[in-house]
């Protein structure tokens, strides 16, 4: 009688293990099915992510510095030249004063610099009569550097042999019975323009018709 009811209890213990893991293979079965389903289903409910939008950039600008780089700067203001090497004391230290005297750092006035820079670039055009060829030389680079610092801020020097009462001014008339038109015989302190409009009427003597 009690091996009979050994027998009995492990039978059922049996049965149920085997209905339990019959039970599970079954629902493991059943899910693996149907997400099967649902890949193949275009239909789905599943819905595609949708796409992160870009970043908008602003356009480059031509006109504006790229990253890593430097705006364009204008010209330097040239250094004082040194005596020596054909370079006269007397010479090196007139240049070196009026460059001084002209620095746009000390110049709040741009309009009276730029006149102030155009009648150093007189003085020197008139010290080359008397200056050896190596101050002619620095004179001529220090002339061009001047020149190009006018013309980044827009101003232009007003130089011509010709006359045009609109742009130069008369500071001596020498009259000619025989002379047709108005001649220029020398030109005085050399007039100055910015962006096309004078501010200063370049001076000159000249020659004209009359008795």
């Amino acid at each position: 009688m009690i091996l009979a009811n050994i027998i009995h209890h492990h039978a059922l213990w049996f049965v149920t293990v085997v209905v339990g893991i019959l039970a599970l293979a079954a629902a493991v079965g059943f899910l693996a099915v149907r997400r099967k389903r649902k890949s193949s289903n275009p239909n789905s409910e599943t819905k595609p992510t949708a796409p992160k939008p870009a970043i908008a950039l602003p356009p480059f600008q031509p006109n504006e510095p790229r990253i890593g780089t430097e705006a364009k700067r204008s010209p330097a203001w040239p250094n004082a030249p040194q005596s020596g090497g054909g370079i006269s004391h007397d010479w090196a230290e007139f240049v070196g004063d009026r460059l001084d005297e002209l620095d746009p750092k000390t110049n709040a006035d741009e309009t009276k610099w730029a006149l102030g820079v155009v009648d150093f670039l007189d003085e020197l055009k008139e010290a080359d009569a008397e200056a050896s060829v190596a101050e002619q030389t620095t004179s001529a680079s220090l002339r061009a550097s001047l020149l190009a610092l006018l013309s980044s801020k827009g101003y232009e020097p007003v130089d011509s042999d010709e006359w045009n009462p609109d742009k130069q001014r008369t500071v001596s008339v020498v009259r000619n019975p025989d002379v047709a038109g108005t001649k220029i015989l020398g030109r005085g302190s050399t007039g100055l323009s910015r962006n096309g409009k004078i501010i200063r009427k370049q001076e000159v003597k000249i020659e004209k018709k009359g008795n």
